[in-house]
């Protein structure tokens, strides 16, 4: 996203990665396509480039500077209006959290090995905040035996996320006193209307109108059946990084944990018991375990179960030469 600097014949570019990060990636080549800039880039790990290549979009400010986006789903936010056609009582399991929750946990298989009715209401990079109001709106429909939240934004360690994050985890949403909320927490006051007036934020996309903007999900099949699960069947081998001596503990941002305990908070009042997970990524460090050592710690005082996968990889059976996904921080389906 930032500058860049030569390493031998390839030029180095510094990209946020999904734990918040930026990590140094090779540029192995830039293209385009129906006039969008694309980067092909490949992660650097110590003074060796890796393995595997990472597509990106990209333009250039008027500044010089390189501006680099993840290419995601322009109907990301269906996973929620989605959410809203599933029959009244009819989720036994629900799981919330970010794309680390709804890349990793399959409702497919635990429907087929379990018979768990489940549904992974998330969104990308999901902030605690949002993750309160969704369960806030999921429990107006449904009344789970269990909730299963994927912590790994319980990192995050700001007051706002970035504007594209804005808009996947709050316009989904049915318009509700507490949709209104949701935006009010998520941008600063200055910036409501933006979010409010939401075609503010679509409506000079007419040059870019596809057939696909016209088709029902706009033609992505799975958003009937998947339940809001995002499968990634791509593998880009990785090593990961041992963890599971850590055992310091570091706190976690006060609005992050502020909304944390919310949620653990409504789901007691609703006597619905939690599973607060992690799963496992090969990008995981020190500074980010003490930090989910908190999160179990938090767990633990409401009585609630904690599974951190970092630590359990060898008794789960991850690999990360086979079984990580080629969006750096997720697993695959295989």
């Amino acid at each position: 996203m930032k500058g860049k600097h030569t390493m031998e014949e390839y030029e180095v570019i510094s990209i946020p990665v999904s734990d918040g990060t930026e990590r140094d990636f090779a540029i192995m080549d830039t293209f385009e396509f129906e006039g969008q800039g694309y980067l092909a880039v490949s992660l650097i790990e110590g003074d060796e480039i890796q393995e595997g290549v990472y597509i990106y979009r990209y333009h250039n400010a008027e500044d010089g500077d390189v501006v680099v986006e993840q290419i995601t789903l322009p109907a990301e936010y269906k996973k929620v209006t989605k959410f809203y056609e599933q029959k009244k009582d009819s989720v036994d399991v629900l799981v919330l959290g970010s794309s680390h929750a709804f890349e990793n946990i399959n409702t497919g298989t635990l429907w087929d090995e379990y018979g768990m009715a489940s549904y992974v209401l998330g969104g990308s990079r999901q902030p605690s905040w949002n993750t309160y109001y969704y369960l806030k709106e999921a429990l107006k429909t449904q009344r789970p035996e269990l909730i299963v939240l994927e912590g790994y934004m319980l990192l995050y360690d700001a007051d706002y996320e970035e504007s594209s994050r804005i808009i996947k985890n709050n316009f989904g949403l049915k318009w509700s006193k507490d949709k209104i909320e949701s935006i009010k927490v998520s941008a600063p006051k200055s910036q409501w209307a933006e979010y409010f007036l939401e075609y503010t934020q679509y409506h000079t996309r007419y040059r870019e109108l596809s057939r696909e903007d016209f088709l029902k999900n706009q033609g992505y099949r799975y958003y009937d059946d998947w339940k809001g699960f995002g499968c990634n069947l791509d593998t880009i081998a990785e090593v990961g990084t041992d963890v599971k001596q850590v055992d310091e503990v570091s706190p976690l941002y006060g609005k992050t944990e502020e909304y944390y305990r919310k949620i653990l908070d409504l789901a007691r009042e609703e006597n619905i018991p939690v599973l607060v997970t992690i799963a496992p990524y090969f990008l995981i460090d020190e500074k980010s375990e003490k930090m989910f050592n908190r999160v179990g710690e938090i767990a633990g005082e409401y009585g609630d179960l904690f599974l951190d996968g970092n630590k359990l990889v060898d008794e789960i059976g991850v690999d990360y030469q086979v079984d990580n996904a080629d969006d750096v921080g997720h697993l695959n389906y295989l």
